[in-house]
């Protein structure tokens, strides 16, 4: 069984071959290896993952007049996208990227602050629609105006009666 250091590697390796790729481009395994200083089978490994969770796709490349078989070109796949989250006084705003880090679309919303109920209410709402306009979403991330409590794991929120939410819990469900 992998120990924590090894996940952590694999997880640093991971999120370094998407940022090359995202940064330089479509771009081989050999290239990879290369350029980040990981081995082949290390690439090879965390390429086949990411192809198979459809992160990754493979392209054949374009035929360099040279001997020998041209090496598939990995490009990210733009239909995975993101949902970032902006909860604040001013309101609620968000926007939908892909993995290129295009944005696809922008949306605003009003933030209820009556309650903590009315609150939450609001902001669940808000991203289930951005959800449902885009089915395609891998996952959403907040930004929240107010302190973050570690030790409660808790935002308090700065409205005319402030109040503790805990997105994790209030977005379980859904």
């Amino acid at each position: 069984m992998p120990s924590q250091k090894q996940y952590r590697e694999r997880k640093d390796n991971i999120a370094s071959i998407l940022r090359y790729i995202r940064a330089h481009g479509g771009s081989s395994r050999r290239q990879l290896c290369k350029e980040l200083g990981l081995s082949w089978g290390c690439v090879s490994e965390l390429v086949s993952i990411l192809l198979q969770q459809n992160i990754l796709r493979e392209e054949d490349a374009v035929s360099t007049g040279t001997k020998g078989r041209s090496p598939a070109v990995l490009r990210l796949n733009p239909d995975i996208c993101f949902l970032g989250v902006d909860i604040n006084l001013n309101g609620l705003r968000a926007c939908v990227c892909n993995l290129l880090g295009e944005k696809t679309a922008d949306y605003s919303g009003v933030l209820r602050l009556s309650n903590k109920d009315a609150f939450l209410s609001s902001v669940i709402g808000f991203a289930k629609k951005a959800v449902q306009k885009h089915p395609g979403i891998s996952g959403i991330g907040f930004a929240i105006q107010g302190i973050f409590d570690p030790g409660r794991n808790e935002w308090e929120f700065p409205a005319q009666k402030p109040f503790a939410v805990d997105l994790n819990q209030a977005f379980a469900g859904h």
